[in-house]
């Protein structure tokens, strides 16, 4: 029994010491002074819209009421909902972003580092109180990464406003909760210069401020200070040529490739980081000095990539801080999925009054396409096969197949598979309705004057004779008669634009 007294309350202390331990932890993080002195370059209140958030578009609503952003998403083809503005920093120096947010209902949070391309972090709270750093490359075709994940009643407020903090202190990020650490990561660093906020499927979430802060120490310069010696301190930080690749894009037909750079340090080099698709790059690089090259060093390391496009960089330090290098591409053609681009119908929603429907899609892969498949209300159609022959470089495909609609409502997607596996398209909506009236559309020419002296007789009397005859059919009619390259062309132009609604 003393025994086990004696371990139950070895545990109990054990557990207050860890606790204790990491409250301490957090607090010393966020209190300590080191890095105390903030210089706004970013701060925005919502007491306005002047900095042009985005308050409607197909995935979010927003609205800026009493000094507060709320944001709700509309679950647009079940995809989440983003709100960003471009805010040019640099990513070498100390910084904080800090936003305070409240989820009305189910998930949302802070984005940062987004690309073009949708990339970014994002920094969640979840449901039952999880909280979530996240990265997510939709460009990439991947599932979210979840970076960090914790779940803490005591510091996240369920009803109220939360402070999210995202601290960049050297080569590390720091995220907290309420001023309370959450976690503390390497291997990030951000592409893209947007900052924001994200909502979840059915989810809103309210944003009372934002601000971006460089982070200077209480003895350093200011970034006012630093102004006027700025040129004579980057000039002591590495320096970074790219050697292999020498071009922005390389095709590379493996799932890995040596890289070479030539980094220039004076003082040498503190620390190398590759970072491939925002990841920081596992196994240390070959260093070598270059003979007669004073403070100059070549660089070389075999770096893994994953199917599709990969971005890569390098991020070099010495004691006068960091140099991010020049973005390289990669691109495995042979793992890259295919593209679709509905053609027929174009618009996400069409009515008809035929059951059976010709749909038509254009197919871009890089390699040839194994089979293409539709699916219909969830049924798959009769595969077809796609025979090609062989090919290099990017192949188009225009693929068109009949459909059977049911009456009303029918969801149409379209497979394709290639050698790096399946893409589905986007969602077509056909509804059938016998009922509807079918809205028609002709364009008419009859030319009987020629840049000659004769003329002939029945052009433009059969073409009064075709437009009188479509009309009573139910046509609208584009006519032109005894016209000119530029009118004709016009025409059909028209013609090309009014199609869709036809």
């Amino acid at each position: 029994m003393s025994s086990l007294l004696h371990t139950q309350v070895y545990v109990i202390l054990l557990a207050v010491s860890i606790f204790s331990h990491v409250k301490t932890y957090a607090q010393d993080y966020l209190a300590d002074n080191i890095f105390s002195v903030k210089t706004a370059i970013f701060e925005e209140a919502f007491d306005n819209n002047s900095n042009n958030w985005i308050t409607d578009n197909p995935w979010v609503k927003g609205v800026l009421q009493n000094g507060s952003y709320i944001l709700s998403c509309k679950n647009y083809q079940g995809s989440t909902g983003l709100s960003y503005r471009s805010i040019p920093i640099d990513y070498t120096k100390n910084f904080e972003f800090e936003a305070l947010i409240k989820v009305v209902k189910g998930t949302g949070g802070l984005v940062f580092g987004q690309n073009d391309q949708f990339d970014h972090f994002r920094f969640e709270l979840g449901k039952k109180n999880n909280i979530f750093i996240l990265r997510d490359t939709p460009s990439q075709n991947k599932a979210v990464e979840i970076l960090e994940s914790a779940e803490s009643k005591s510091i996240v407020n369920i009803e109220a406003y939360n402070k999210l903090t995202v601290r960049k202190i050297n080569n590390r990020y720091q995220f907290y909760i309420n001023e309370s650490l959450i976690a503390d990561l390497e291997g990030i660093f951000p592409e893209g210069e947007q900052l924001g906020f994200n909502v979840g499927l059915k989810s809103v979430i309210e944003v009372d401020y934002l601000s971006v802060s460089y982070l200077n120490k209480e003895n350093e310069p200011t970034l006012a200070e630093n102004n006027s010696v700025g040129e004579v301190s980057d000039s002591k930080k590495p320096v970074i040529e790219w050697i292999s690749p020498s071009r922005a894009n390389t095709s590379i037909e493996s799932f890995s490739a040596r890289v070479k750079t030539k980094v220039t340090s004076e003082t040498g080099i503190k620390d190398l980081y590759y970072y491939v698709n925002g990841v920081a790059s596992r196994g240390e690089p070959e260093i070598k000095q270059i003979e007669g090259e004073s403070g100059a060093f070549l660089i070389e390391k075999v770096v893994d990539f994953s199917p599709g496009e990969n971005s890569i960089y390098i991020l070099a330090t010495n004691i006068d801080g960091s140099t991010k290098s020049e973005l390289r591409y990669f691109t495995i053609p042979s793992a890259t999925l295919p593209g679709l681009t509905w053609q027929k119908p174009m618009n996400e929603a069409v009515a008809v009054n035929v059951d059976n429907f010709n749909i038509e899609v254009e197919i871009e892969s890089h390699t040839n396409l194994k089979s293409v498949k539709v699916l219909v209300n969830g049924v798959q159609q009769p595969e077809q096969n796609i025979l090609n022959s062989p090919r290099s470089g990017k192949i188009d495909f225009t693929w068109k197949s009949p459909v059977i609609l049911k009456e009303g409502e029918n969801d149409i997607y379209v497979i394709a598979t290639n050698i790096a596996g399946s893409k589905t398209s986007d969602k077509r909506k056909v509804i059938y309705d016998p009922d509807l009236k079918e809205k028609r559309l002709a364009i008419v020419i009859g030319n009987s004057e020629y840049n000659t002296k004769a003329s002939l007789k029945n052009p433009v009397n059969d073409a009064n004779l075709m437009e009188a005859t479509l009309r009573e059919l139910g046509f609208d009619v584009i006519k032109r008669t005894n016209s000119g390259k530029n009118e004709m062309e016009q025409a059909i132009m028209e013609f090309n634009a009014k199609l869709p609604e036809y």
